[in-house]
């Protein structure tokens, strides 16, 4: 039983009409981000299975005190709806 699950395959995810959208909005302390980009110290990813990651840097805005950094994903195969957010060389 260990070995069926363990090369099991995540179920595909059919778009007949178009592309399944998940879109993310992680929002991050400036406190946190320090003199840094958002983009350059924020990461988010689906993982959860395979997807076609798409960051949206260039939306980046403002919330007061703090930075909202939106991502859209169109997910592939699911395994799990998991969606991380890392923080890369953040030392404060």
């Amino acid at each position: 039983m260990a070995w069926r699950g363990m090369l099991a395959t995540d179920p595909t995810l059919e778009y007949t009409a178009g592309r399944g959208v998940l879109q993310i909005e992680a929002r991050i302390a400036r406190a946190i981000l320090g003199v840094e980009r958002i983009d350059a110290v924020a990461s988010i990813d689906f993982a959860g299975g395979t997807d076609l990651s798409e960051p949206h840097p260039e939306h980046v805005r403002d919330d007061g005190d703090a930075v909202i950094l939106p991502w859209e994903t169109t997910p592939v195969s699911v395994r799990a709806w998991e969606i991380r957010v890392i923080g890369v060389g953040v030392t404060h």
